[in-house]
């Protein structure tokens, strides 16, 4: 994993980063679906900072993020990268294909 990416691990989820990094590791980076289509494009570090985001320091919600990017990581790109989700033009805010600052 990237040095923005194990920092942001240990400054959301301190005492937990280890068992956080691990379950995004075995959860993530062994995914046929996300190893196929992702890292080849380098998108997989996208893919954890924004489910790292969408988490909010929750261990739970990091959970439901990985397997949500599981079925379709464009949804989870979707969820932390726009604002108004449900209108019809949708708002870029973010972009998690750059490090996290």
């Amino acid at each position: 994993m990237r040095n923005d990416i194990q920092e942001k691990i240990r400054a959301d989820f301190g005492e937990h980063a280890d068992k956080v990094r691990e379950l995004l590791e075995t959860q993530l980076l062994t995914e046929e679906y996300l190893n196929s289509n992702l890292i080849v494009s380098g998108n997989i570090d996208r893919i954890i900072r924004c489910i790292i985001f969408l988490a909010n320091r929750n261990q739970d919600e990091l959970q439901r993020y990985i397997q949500s990017s599981k079925q379709d990581a464009r949804d989870v790109m979707f969820w932390a990268e726009y604002e108004n989700l449900t209108d019809a033009h949708p708002k870029r805010v973010r972009d998690f294909s750059e490090p996290f600052s």
